[in-house]
């Protein structure tokens, strides 16, 4: 790789590639020990008695200083050309020029040998935990834990927390009255990028379902929940929804490995078929107590992911369609009739749509960006409306355009989402909650806050008499899954949705949500009547100057347009207003009562269509305007 700075050059030689790993310090300064960068590392523990795989585990340091030497002056990853920095040069410069080059370091090592090629003894080089940004920050013990430039927050504290501990099991609480259940393992923590080194983290990664677990368990809400145990996949539940060949591929059935190869979006670890199948067994696992009425509700704390692979394909992350698996296995194996699955994560859920496209029984809801098919994975238009025996059951809703957030998705529910399925009354609920449309993720590019995944679930639990499964897909923010999930499961138990400001959905959040009103009205007569509705619906929805901030002591019925209504209800057709005005007028009544922009535009009008007909009648300008306030 090469890179043209403003006074440095770089170039990367790469003739020789090396498996070998080092533990090595940041920098070359050894005072970094008890900084942030360094503080994960002294934070986790070996254990020495355990010889199978521990996820707390620190890798020994298998690089002597006098290797390291040597790789420095000859090894693989010499950094060659580059003008080091004189002792009177500013810190800020040599941040700058740091950060440029910090992009060709893959570890540790590299990253120390930048130092000193640069001049550079006191800095570091960490990535971050929560978003998995590789950062460089000035080297200072006393100065508190730096600020990832990209997420713009700490290392999440719970999940500090977590890795100080040996072991992030806590004891289980007799099961009492509690009617939430949580399925969960670590075997699936063992499923991680083999690729992965000190300063390049892949997104999908065993942080997340750490993090998660450990905010529900800080929370206190892991107590409050019933546990449901782990277990490995059936075969023959596989065989319901994916091919005998993918299976067989996946689970290694000769070696106990998967045999499948990377691809560009789906990393093969050593432990992978062994976390495929403990993530598609929990979920029927934690179907089956719900089924059972064991538990009301339930969350499935699992991964890999699922709701992209294909009957014979893995991808997207993903190796077995755990809720698909778990769906079919619940109609056809436990006698649920109708079965709902909503995929809220903000790819499209390919996968399960394609394994239900055709099933009368699986009603499959997807909101999720699709920027006109250039966003992963491109499918989920919103003309895919079903197969010929299953018409109206897929229901897509495809954002064409970043930034959807708790207004677009509370109108999609109420317009759209909840008619629909309170037709369809379903036996039991899916929810394929990847929560990387949250606030922050560095994929989505959405704006759902936690508050809005609450109000998401709870009318989710209105349904199937509360028979509800969480199953975890996306979500690549540590802070934004760990929040997000936290209140989804304490609606599972019983409490409050938080309140919600008043919220105002976008121009083309409206529009996808109206196309999709109008693909799926000739299949559920809740949406027929909507359809007539349409056009002023969306004239409404169009861009409007921002509202003005009302006073908390002013009441809602004195913004009701009174002064226009008064002027116009006792008058007779021949002083009646222009038939634009009056037509703009029913509109505007019918929208919420907010006084936007739009309102001293309409006065005016109204203002020079009564100057027309009854001057003499008319009151003065001043005397309207002050009125109109």
């Amino acid at each position: 790789a090469e890179y043209m700075g403003d006074t440095c050059f770089l170039s990367r030689s790469m003739e020789d590639e090396t498996s070998s790993s080092s533990s090595s310090s940041f920098a070359a300064d050894p005072s970094n020990e008890t900084t942030f960068a360094t503080s994960i590392d002294n934070l986790e523990e070996s254990d020495s008695s355990n010889e199978d795989w521990n996820p707390h585990a620190v890798p020994e340091n298998d690089v002597s200083e006098d290797s390291a030497s040597d790789a420095h002056s000859d090894g693989p990853h010499r950094l060659h050309g580059l003008i080091p920095f004189d002792d009177e040069d500013d810190d800020q410069e040599r941040l700058s020029m740091l950060n440029r080059f910090v992009r060709f370091c893959k570890t540790k090592d590299d990253f120390a040998k930048l130092l000193v090629d640069l001049n550079c003894p006191n800095f570091q080089a960490w990535a971050c935990l929560n978003c998995t940004h590789v950062n460089v920050s000035k080297l200072d013990p006393a100065a508190p834990a730096p600020i990832c430039i990209e997420c713009k927050e700490p290392v999440p504290a719970h999940f500090l927390q977590l890795l100080a501990e040996q072991s992030i099991h806590g004891q289980w609480l007799p099961p009492a009255t509690r009617t939430t259940g949580v399925g969960y393992s670590d075997i699936m923590l063992r499923h991680e990028d083999p690729a992965t080194t000190d300063l390049q983290k892949h997104v999908e990664r065993p942080d997340r379902l750490r993090s998660i677990y450990q905010r529900l368990k800080q929370a206190g809400l892991i107590k409050r929940c019933t546990p449901i145990d782990a277990q490995h996949v059936s075969r023959e539940a596989l065989l319901l929804v994916h091919d005998e060949t993918h299976i067989d591929d996946v689970l290694g059935t000769e070696d106990g490995h998967c045999h499948l190869s990377p691809t560009s979006d789906t990393y093969i670890g050593r432990d992978t078929s062994l976390a495929a199948s403990i993530s598609a067994g929990t979920l029927i696992q934690v179907t089956d107590k719900v089924v059972d009425g064991k538990v009301q509700n339930a969350v499935a704390l699992i991964r890999p992911p699922g709701h992209h692979a294909e009957a014979g394909e893995a991808m997207g992350f993903c190796f077995f369609n755990n809720v698909a698996v778990a769906a079919r296995y619940a109609n056809q194996t436990l006698n649920q009739g109708r079965i709902l699955i909503l995929d809220w994560d903000v790819h499209h859920g390919n996968g399960t749509q394609n394994m239900f496209y055709d099933d009368p029984n699986i009603l499959y809801i997807s909101l999720h960006r699709h920027d006109h098919g250039s966003f992963y994975p491109g499918t989920g238009k919103v003309e895919e409306v079903g197969g010929p025996s299953a018409a109206g059951l897929t229901v897509n809703i495809p954002w064409n355009s970043e930034g959807m957030g708790d207004a677009e998705y509370l109108s999609a529910f109420y317009h759209l989402v909840m008619p629909v399925c309170q037709a369809f009354d379903p036996h039991l609920v899916f929810i394929s909650a990847g929560f990387d449309a949250a606030r922050g993720d560095p994929l989505g590019g959405c704006d759902i806050t936690p508050a809005g995944y609450a109000h998401m679930t709870a009318m989710m639990s209105s349904l199937a008499k509360g028979r509800c499964i969480i199953a975890l897909e996306g979500g690549y923010n540590l802070h934004a899954i760990s929040d997000s999930m936290e209140a989804c499961v304490r609606v599972l138990l019983g409490e409050s949705p938080p309140a919600l400001p008043c919220l105002v959905p976008s121009a083309s959040g409206m529009h996808s949500i109206g196309q999709s009103i109008h693909h799926l009205a000739p299949y559920w007569a809740s949406l027929q009547r909507l359809v007539s509705g349409l056009s002023a619906s969306l004239a409404l929805a169009a861009p409007a100057p921002a509202a003005v901030e009302l006073a908390e002591d002013e009441p809602m019925e004195e913004l009701k347009v009174y002064h226009l209504r008064r002027r116009t209800e006792h008058r007779s057709e021949d002083e009646s207003l222009d038939t634009d005005v009056q037509d703009e007028v029913k509109v505007r009544r019918k929208g919420p009562r907010i006084f936007l922009g739009w309102k001293r535009k309409l006065w005016r009008r109204l203002h020079r269509a009564r100057s027309r007909r009854h001057t003499s009648r008319m009151s003065s300008p001043a005397r309207l305007h002050s009125n109109s306030l």
